[in-house]
């Protein structure tokens, strides 16, 4: 039953983690480059889930699955941290005003 927990925990932060991770890239490079910047943190994430299959395993096989999902947990818990201290991953929009031209109808 843990185990269960763990990982419907895990697949939740690592679900948050995903997206939050496209939209900080999206706002963090400047227009000019944005594309090409957002293009190689997914070729780097792609990288990243293909060396995770071997590393994961050999976590698997020296922690167990319990010692596994609560390592896992931990470095989603790191990554939130750190992405929660990133202050320029959002634009201030407290003093823009609001539009409502898009909510009409022609």
């Amino acid at each position: 039953m843990t185990a269960f927990v763990a990982l419907g925990l895990l697949g939740g932060c690592v679900n948050g983690v995903q997206t939050t991770l496209f939209a900080l890239a999206a706002h963090i490079y400047p227009v000019g480059i944005r594309a090409t910047g957002v293009g190689a943190a997914s070729g780097v994430g792609r990288i990243g889930a293909m060396c995770s299959s071997f590393v994961g395993a050999a976590m698997l096989g020296s922690l167990g699955s319990a010692g596994f999902y609560l390592l896992m947990i931990a470095a989603m818990a790191v990554t939130t941290l750190a992405l929660a201290a990133i202050r320029r991953h959002s634009p201030v929009t407290h003093d823009m005003p609001v539009s409502n031209s898009s909510l009409t109808t022609p």
